[in-house]
């Protein structure tokens, strides 16, 4: 550990007073012990004026910076292209192009450009064009008889709720056909939803819902695909 006392930087005013005993013919010493400075600063002082003609501090010292501007419009390209884009997701592919730096640098330029971490601005699931379409396709159709809506498939990703659940285990599902198994929390039995619709959602559940039962699922399943196969559906979305 260094444990030499670091030296205050000397003023613009004492500067300027080494130059000008100097130009009136003072020595080294004479100049140090009249402004109490340091023996070896006189002659740095005096050589930088002669090198720029100036004893201010020059530009460009200290650190460099490692984000320069261009490299700060890219991560501000980044950022526009794509808001959610995080930190490190930034820095990774920073470092892919041969550029390395830190996610705490990325940070502090992107709030000096006026992009900060904020919660996005939470949306309603239905909103008044969505209310308005499904009205009227309610009273265009309210009126169907049975035997129109027994030809036609509802499709949907709709994640579909029946119960509170207190716990809920993740997989990796096809988009096509997404199942989720719902656990009554009264009963404890278990109710299949398919992510394929039929008409009047009588397909839907089973006719009476029972503990892990494949045979009722199984039937369920094959009034469904009977059903696909009288729409002229693929077999591969059956699956």
């Amino acid at each position: 550990m260094d444990n030499r006392k670091r030296r205050r930087e000397l003023s613009q005013d004492i500067r300027k007073k080494i130059i000008d005993k100097h130009l009136k013919g003072k020595g080294y010493k004479t100049i140090s012990k009249q402004l109490e400075v340091p023996v070896t600063t006189v002659p740095h002082i005096i050589q930088k004026f002669k090198t720029h003609g100036t004893v201010a501090n020059l530009p460009g010292r200290g650190r460099k910076r490692k984000i320069d501007d261009k490299l700060k419009r890219r991560i501000v390209r980044i950022v526009s292209k794509e808001p959610r884009t995080t930190s490190k997701e930034i820095k990774g592919e920073l470092q892919g192009q041969g550029t390395s730096v830190s996610d705490r640098t990325i940070r502090r330029c992107l709030s000096q450009s006026g992009l900060h971490g904020r919660r996005p601005r939470r949306t309603p699931l239905l909103k008044k064009n969505h209310k308005k379409a499904r009205l009227e396709f309610a009273k265009m159709h309210v009126d169907k008889p049975q035997s129109f809506w027994e030809d036609v498939l509802w499709t949907d990703e709709t994640k579909l709720e029946l119960f509170v659940m207190t716990d809920e285990q993740k997989a990796r599902l096809s988009t096509k056909s997404v199942i989720r198994k719902v656990v009554d929390p009264e009963t404890g039995w278990t109710i299949l939803v398919r992510g394929q619709v039929l008409y009047s959602m009588h397909l839907l559940f089973p006719q009476q819902a029972t503990r892990r039962d494949g045979n009722a699922f199984q039937k369920m399943l094959g009034s469904t695909g009977r059903k696909c196969r009288n729409l002229h559906l693929q077999s591969e979305s059956l699956h």
